[in-house]
């Protein structure tokens, strides 16, 4: 039972408005997409500019503060021999013993470390291996401040203060960031170093309170890769790429918006923003999940919007299509039926209410009534007629049938007269030449007497014609054959080289005669060819014999390979070549390039025709190049032996 109208409609109404509200979704969700991202990245180009400022902002003022400390007079002064010193300390029994002018400094540098949060300690080294802190060490280990990386720092560079590279602490597990300046007297020359250390445990807290956006992290990282602080506490002074955040992309993503990456295996958005004053970079990830999601839900709100409209539109126009259109064309299906019923093309339907192109309709039925009645009168007619054709027809193809058995029993009778003519030219042409081979044979070998040098010549002559004649005939026989179908093959293992090498010794004679070089090319291991031995012979003497045939001087020359299952034997020659327009006939029987009465050459033009037929009833092929005036190249082709073995 097929699908109703009314059903059809609102599935197609359907179809399209899922259509259209799934391409809206895409669209809009594209759209929203771009612009989550767009507000993304200004926020978080805000967000980053922000903390790359206060990071700035807090080095530059631990800068100021240094430089600051270091103009204090207590710490200028040059009298360092009563400061604490933990060269060669032992823990176990060290106390300090701290004279007035040291507790003076120790006082000033933890009233720093206690009004700002971020530093982790306030200390000085002297030249002669004394150390002064903010605070007591953890454990006072043996210690000389000369060999720290913050004191070689500031050293390299005593005329300003310098931000050192981060390093490990002594007494516990954090990594200190120092920011130092050396201490120098009134010839520039250096007496101790002031630092403040900033760790990288301070940092990330500092970090972890400037984070406002949902599933993110805020990062700094140095010039080489290291992380040095994180918003999440994770891979501290470890290089960033192992979070799964290339340090090259980072490196090169300022200028250029943001890029995509993952952090943790976790696909994110990753802002990237210089801290110029250390060198470093802070980088904000967001998961792009916590992106997608707010697309998403915008993207369905849409479709569920859109799909209630859509079922309001639906449900209106299925009532309106009731109203408008089923419901009449439901008349006008009952009128037809009853008429088709009836089978009386004189009835006609009735005016069928509704919208016009209805009451159209229904007038474009009555005429169509008016032609099926004209149609059924005039079929009575032509069936009469077709009767009465029908009857003629039947005699004519009694005779055409007639006609052609007596076409076919002529032909039949032709073919057999053919085949007793090339019998009987087998029988009746070949004998007296074979008998005039034989005489002249015995003549040419003096057996019935001694000849002179004309009569040599002129046997010679006779037996030359009588060999020339006897071939001409053979290729008649054998592509009268061929074209009866009647020409067998026995297929066999044949040995190539010997072949080449047996045709090569039949045309030697006549190539030396006109001083052409015959050579041939026969790889070792040449496989086994499955042909007919005796036609295979036939085919290479007569490619070799029209290769001597047609080249005046130069090479002619055999080679012979495997290749792809078969074996190849190419005969290739130096001599007249084939011009384009020639090369279509020179397949085709007893055509010649060299036509006319005047012709240069000799030959019935069976030749190639007939190895090309000989070749393919063994399962190969030929092909040829040839350039006119350069020389020719034949390539006869032969199914290998299994495996390709000899």
């Amino acid at each position: 039972m097929g699908v109703s109208l009314k059903l059809r409609v609102t599935l197609i109404q359907l179809g399209c408005g899922l259509f259209f509200t799934a391409l809206s979704a895409g669209t809009l969700g594209v759209l929203s997409r771009n612009r989550e991202f767009s507000d993304l990245h200004d926020r978080a180009a805000a967000e980053l500019f922000h903390i790359s400022g206060k990071v700035g902002a807090l080095i530059e003022e631990t800068m100021r503060d240094i430089d600051l400390l270091s103009s204090v007079p207590a710490v200028l002064d040059r009298d360092d021999a009563g400061f604490t010193s933990f060269i060669g300390a032992d823990e176990r029994t060290f106390s300090y013993r701290q004279g007035p002018a040291e507790l003076g400094i120790v006082a000033l540098f933890a009233a720093y470390r206690a009004s700002h949060p971020g530093v982790s300690a306030v200390y000085m080294g002297r030249e002669n291996g004394t150390f002064v802190r903010s605070h007591p060490r953890t454990s006072p280990t043996d210690y000389d401040p000369r060999l720290r990386p913050w004191y070689m720092a500031a050293l390299a560079s005593p005329d300003r203060t310098v931000v050192t590279e981060p390093y490990a602490s002594v007494t516990n597990d954090d990594i200190n960031i120092g920011v130092v300046r050396a201490l120098t007297d009134g010839t520039g020359a250096p007496f101790g170093v002031l630092g403040i250390d900033l760790t990288l445990s301070s940092l990330s807290s500092y970090l972890a309170g400037s984070v406002s956006l949902d599933d993110s992290s805020l990062l700094l990282v140095d010039g080489t890769g290291k992380v040095l602080a994180n918003s999440d506490g994770t891979y501290l002074f470890r290089p960033l790429d192992e979070s799964g955040l290339p340090f090259s992309a980072v490196a090169n993503a300022f200028g250029l918006g943001y890029f995509s990456a993952p952090y943790r295996g976790t696909r994110s958005v990753v802002f990237v923003h210089p801290v110029s004053v250390a060198g470093w970079y802070s980088v904000l990830r967001v998961a792009e999940r916590s992106v997608m999601a707010r697309v998403i839900k915008t993207a369905l709100e849409v479709i569920l919007i859109s799909s209630g409209a859509i079922a309001l539109l639906v449900l209106v126009n299925a009532a309106a299509l009731g109203a408008l259109v089923l419901r009449p064309v439901a008349s006008l299906e009952r009128e037809v039926a009853r008429i088709a019923g009836a089978a009386d093309w004189k009835l006609r339907v009735p005016g069928v209410a509704g919208t016009p192109e209805l009451e159209s309709l229904s007038r474009a039925f009555n005429k169509a009534l008016d032609a099926v009645e004209e149609y059924s009168d005039g079929r009575d007619r032509a069936l009469q007629e077709l009767e009465l054709s029908h009857q003629g027809l039947e005699r004519k193809v009694a005779e055409r049938t007639a006609s052609l058995l007596e076409a076919k029993e002529r032909a039949e009778q032709a073919d057999r007269v053919k085949s007793a003519f090339m019998a009987t030219m087998s029988h009746e042409l070949r004998t007296p030449l074979n008998s005039i081979l034989g005489f002249t044979g015995i003549i040419a070998q003096k057996l019935a007497g001694p000849l002179n040098a004309e009569q040599e010549k002129q046997i010679g002559m006779v037996q030359g014609s009588a060999r020339h004649l006897l071939s001409l005939i053979n290729d008649v026989l054998d592509i009268s054959k061929i074209e009866a179908g009647q020409l067998n093959v026995s297929i066999e293992r044949v040995d190539c080289a010997e072949s080449v090498l047996q045709a090569m010794d039949l045309v030697r004679p006549a190539a030396e005669a006109k001083g052409l070089s015959l050579t041939g090319e026969l790889p070792d291991g040449l496989p086994h060819a499955l042909a007919d031995r005796r036609r295979l012979g036939q085919i290479l003497l007569n490619l070799l014999s029209n290769a001597v045939k047609f080249t005046e001087h130069g090479v002619v020359r055999v080679s012979a390979r495997a290749s792809g299952g078969a074996v190849l034997i190419e005969v290739a020659d130096t001599g007249i070549g084939i011009r384009e327009a020639d090369r279509e006939k020179l397949f085709k029987p007893f055509s010649q390039v060299d036509d006319g009465t005047a012709r240069k050459y000799e030959g019935t033009g069976l030749g190639l025709s007939i190895c090309k037929r000989l070749a393919e009833l063994m399962g190969g092929g030929i092909e040829l190049d040839s350039r006119f005036g350069k020389g020719t190249t034949v390539t006869v082709r032969f199914p290998a032996t299994d495996g390709g073995q000899p």
